[in-house]
């Protein structure tokens, strides 16, 4: 006769504090960036280089940008 042995795979409580806190921390920081701010306010941006939402048409956020759109995007940028 062949005897099967169940195995249980747990969480353990550290790891789920730790993922908890990095999801916590994630949130915050993109519910902060929503408003539209610069990603680094004091910085001086470069005008040659194009926005997202110079290229694709819309702005980031808005939808979710396809596959080809991104693609696009990051060749106009190797353009630059």
């Amino acid at each position: 006769m062949i005897e099967t042995i169940e195995t249980r795979q747990t969480i353990s409580e550290p790891v789920f504090k730790g993922g908890f806190l990095l999801l916590s921390f994630f949130l915050l920081f993109f519910s902060l960036n929503v408003r539209g701010d610069n990603f680094w306010p004091e910085t001086n941006y470069d005008s040659q280089i194009p926005t997202p939402e110079a290229v694709l048409g819309f702005s980031l956020g808005e939808r979710p940008a396809r596959y080809q759109e991104a693609v696009t995007y990051l060749k106009t940028l190797a353009e630059k």
